[in-house]
């Protein structure tokens, strides 16, 4: 598709929010469902080439394009944005490796080019791009012009392909209380955050990643997970089974106290990733 592809994964918060930058710009997206709920992966990705164009996929449950477009971010004059969407070609989707044998028709894009008045910081745009007219439900993106993210490597390309949870309207409990209703929110991914005030962060994963002390000491039985780290029992309930292919299975988890994390959320922050290492701070991943 292009020389260098990077495929980031949704990272999710409140909303869940997909956040990259390129050409000096920062931009965060998150998908908003008029019906309150939608069947949207957080895995969702964006390919960056080195014509600093992006290409925004919106996946299913299943890891399968429901709708993409081109996105163009430039750094403008005064500390200004530029933005600019475009209809994706249906030829440079099939060319990405990252959708390889999952496009069996094309997939549904924006009708033409739109292009948007000069952004600041903090503004956002809306990008209408699914309608259900027997449900009446309307999905739309929401860019928000953020500070510029640390970049990845270039020239490298990541497929996720493990196993992988599925958050679909969690609550989560420390101790027999709730601390935390994400009803509205579905989460995908490989690997979880959980950053709770005074405890500090939590890393989940469902294969244990080298080179990081995760401990085999949670267990998920269709939609509970439970597990126990420093005399806290933490139990995450959702809607509907936390893991994608399975009823049952080990999460691994490794705990980083308040102490040492060196941030104090305001209550508790969920992040999903595609990848631990990506959730991980750039200087604990140089200690580990």
């Amino acid at each position: 598709m292009t020389p260098w592809i990077i495929i980031l994964p949704l990272l999710a918060q409140a909303p869940e929010e997909l956040k990259f930058s390129f050409s000096g710009a920062g931009v965060a997206i998150h998908t908003e469902s008029s019906a309150s709920q939608s069947p949207l992966s957080t895995a969702g990705a964006v390919s960056i080439g080195e014509d600093k164009i992006a290409y925004r996929i919106v996946l299913d449950r299943e890891d399968k394009p429901l709708f993409a477009y081109e996105l163009d971010l430039r750094k403008g004059p005064s500390n200004t944005v530029q933005l600019t969407i475009k209809p994706a070609s249906q030829e440079k989707l099939r060319a990405d490796d990252f959708l390889k044998g999952k496009i069996a028709a094309n997939v549904p894009t924006i009708a033409a080019v739109r292009s948007f008045p000069p952004l600041r910081m903090g503004d956002e745009v809306r990008v209408d791009i699914m309608y259900n007219p027997k449900t009446g439900e309307k999905l739309t993106d929401v860019l928000r012009i953020a500070p510029e993210a640390q970049q990845p490597p270039q020239k490298s390309v990541k497929v996720f392909t493990g196993p992988q949870f599925s958050w679909e309207g969690v609550k989560i409990a420390m101790d027999g209380k709730i601390i935390a209703d994400r009803a509205n929110n579905w989460m995908v991914g490989e690997a979880i955050l959980l950053r709770i005030r005074d405890h500090g962060e939590y890393y989940l994963a469902l294969q244990p990643p080298a080179g990081f002390p995760f401990q085999p000491v949670g267990q998920v039985v269709r939609n509970v997970l439970r597990f126990q780290v420093d005399n806290n029992t933490i139990e995450i309930t959702g809607r509907s089974n936390l893991l994608m292919k399975s009823d049952t299975g080990t999460v691994w988890v490794y705990h980083v106290p308040e102490s040492k994390a060196g941030t104090r959320p305001d209550s508790v922050d969920i992040t999903c990733s595609g990848d631990v290492e990506m959730l991980m701070h750039p200087e604990r991943r140089q200690k580990e």
